[in-house]
């Protein structure tokens, strides 16, 4: 019946109510929390145990040959580096689109004091992210981030170290350094890969996974008439 309802609702292309069954179903009211995680226990164990199985995670695939075609790609542009700056109204602009009520970051300062910490404040982070740009250097600890685990089924088994994704909690003045630099390189013929679904607008995982699943199903096609 559940199924029927999830499914009754996509064919209406009333989405809300189908995400909205869909988190009412999700077992909700199960434990979120855990005494084992990946066979360890205790805050310092499981601390380890996430920094080793993140580290292991998102490093497992070399990028060496995409980074060297990156940076084979902004050589061109490393000399003009005087044509980007970004102005004042970039950065006020940025100010307003974000969001309030989010994580801090490692330096403790949330994004609401940033927003309404005037004109002067902004002129100042203005000409700060201009030196990162004239110096091309940005110190390690402005960077800095904290990975949280999350839950990704919560029906699932919790002491599973693979039943979690990581999300990264950024500093308010790196949230507002990349919009204003993705502001600027968004104004430029910069291409990317037709295929690019991250820090892209206008595209998200949804887009990935259904191109994924449309090529298995091409794939499972020609393998059935190749069979018949």
């Amino acid at each position: 019946m559940r199924a029927d309802v999830c499914a009754k609702n996509l064919a209406d292309r009333d989405f809300i109510s189908f995400w909205q069954n869909v988190n009412n179903y999700n077992n909700g009211n199960c434990t979120k929390y855990v005494s084992t995680v990946g066979g360890c226990s205790g805050k310092e164990n499981i601390t380890k145990m996430w920094c080793h199985h993140f580290e292991q995670l998102h490093n497992s695939v070399a990028d060496d040959g995409f980074k060297r075609q990156f940076y084979d790609h902004i050589m061109p542009h490393k000399s003009n580096t005087a044509q980007y700056v970004i102005t004042i109204h970039t950065l006020l602009e940025c100010l307003h689109k974000q969001k309030f009520g989010k994580a801090v970051g490692l330096d403790g300062i949330a994004m609401e004091a940033i927003v309404h910490g005037g004109l002067t404040l902004a002129v100042h982070m203005c000409v700060l992210f201009n030196c990162f740009l004239q110096a091309q250097y940005l110190p390690r600890t402005f960077m800095d981030s904290v990975i949280i685990p999350l839950v990704k089924s919560k029906s699932g088994g919790l002491a599973d170290v693979n039943n979690y994704r990581a999300i990264a909690i950024s500093t308010s003045m790196s949230k507002l350094f990349e919009c204003a630099i993705a502001s600027e390189v968004s104004s430029y013929s910069f291409d990317c890969h037709k295929y690019q679904f991250g820090f892209k607008s206008g595209h998200s995982t949804s887009l990935c996974a259904s191109i994924f699943k449309g090529a298995l199903h091409s794939y499972e096609a020609i393998f059935q008439n190749n069979r018949n």
